[in-house]
């Protein structure tokens, strides 16, 4: 039987995934939508929006590979969820840092490393290593 802690990780895993997904959506929809012909977006924000859409999908994919991984026990499923979490929180860092830890950049980043510290904690670890116990 499966912890009620891995569940719950699962569950926000695979909702944090959906939440990548739409801002994928969204992001698309910017380079194909009402705007993108107008004279404020030039060629560079068009790349720079492609590259936030293959990244954003990237961290969608990975996060719903990582939920499957938890609801299913596998031990690399929390480690591609531990990795992942754990690098957009530093990047949501370092960009606070950037940007002088500005209210927003600090509220996000919070956010973020709210995701990637229960990953962390002996009990999940434990009950992945050892789930018939």
């Amino acid at each position: 039987m499966r912890p009620k802690i891995i569940t719950t990780l699962a569950v926000l895993e695979a909702l944090l995934s959906l939440a990548y997904l739409s801002v994928t959506v969204f992001c698309i929809w910017m380079i194909y939508g009402p705007y993108s012909s107008s004279a404020y977006i030039i060629r560079f924000t068009d790349v720079a929006l492609w590259t936030a859409t293959s990244v954003t999908f990237l961290f969608a994919f990975l996060s719903g590979v990582a939920a499957v991984g938890l609801l299913r026990m596998k031990l690399w499923g929390y480690w591609i969820a531990v990795i992942l979490n754990s690098a957009i929180a530093a990047i949501f860092f370092c960009v606070s840092v950037n940007n002088g830890f500005g209210m927003e950049g600090l509220s996000v980043t919070a956010v973020f490393i709210v995701f990637a510290v229960p990953y962390w904690l002996p009990a999940v670890r434990l009950a992945l290593r050892h789930p018939l116990e």
